[in-house]
């Protein structure tokens, strides 16, 4: 088996973006060929629709498809709903990789591709071991270039230390939105019901996968470059909702 021969899938959740939608980063990234892109468009009230019907109706449907869901239900089915598209469309657990990426254009197009290109270099042949999991890390390592909005930082390392006292060994940065798994049979079954929570429902994928029989590879690969990107906030009710979710995480 070649490199070529290994299929990356991502899912692109959609909600409202149209405010700092950049076609020409999507097209780019489907002109490289390396992936097949899913955008779930999650009842979007802008234009954001429009977009993605455009870019679909320009690069075609084999390398762009658009799935609706006709209410926001958030990023978390919205992610789940993309990766079972894949599934369901043929995507192998010995040869392919399946994953989801964010919308806001954070992470540079030479990142999405290294991590592609990570992820193409598992191929059995080359006797290398398989991860189950490829996680983005936005460690600010010296000599590279993160740019993270300390307030947002700040809560993300709050609830990863106080989800660490009940689930050891979770990755550095669980919230990461560049995220790439193979799509094996252990995959399948985290994805058959809905996650109990839209903000974390990373760390739900690990202990879903952690309750197999087996181990859980993940290899975390830290990030050359990331920006922040105007127009993510966290909103005091989603503060609400986090500590919500927090404590369903906590009690599994």
């Amino acid at each position: 088996m070649t490199t070529d021969e290994i299929r990356v899938g991502l899912v692109v959740p959609i909600f409202n973006e149209a405010h700092r939608w950049d076609e020409s980063y999507w097209a780019q990234l489907v002109a490289s060929r390396n992936c097949t892109l899913v955008f779930v468009n999650d009842g979007s009230t802008d234009n954001s629709g429009s977009n993605l019907n455009q870019l679909a109706a320009s690069c075609g449907q084999d390398e762009v498809s658009v799935l609706n869901n006709t209410q926001n239900l958030g990023k978390a089915e919205s992610v789940r709903r993309g990766l079972n598209h894949f599934i369901m469309n043929g995507f192998d657990g010995d040869r392919d990789f399946i994953g989801f990426l964010d919308a806001d254009g954070a992470f540079s197009l030479a990142e999405v591709e290294r991590f592609i290109g990570i992820a193409r270099r598992y191929a059995p042949h080359h006797g290398m071991s398989k991860p189950d999991a490829i996680f983005s890390s936005r460690v600010k390592l010296s000599g590279r270039r993160i740019d993270r909005n300390l307030g947002r930082h700040f809560v993300a390392r709050v609830i990863h230390t106080l989800l660490g006292i009940r689930h050891k060994n979770l990755p550095y940065d669980t919230q990461s939105g560049l995220k790439i798994f193979r799509c094996s049979p252990d995959l399948v079954q985290v994805l058959r019901v809905p996650f109990a929570t839209r903000w974390l429902f990373e760390i739900e994928m690990i202990l879903r996968f952690r309750s197999s029989c087996r181990a859980f590879v993940i290899r975390e690969e830290p990030l050359e470059e990331w920006r922040d990107v105007a127009g993510s906030t966290i909103t005091s009710r989603e503060f609400f909702r986090i500590a919500i979710e927090f404590l369903k995480v906590v009690v599994k």
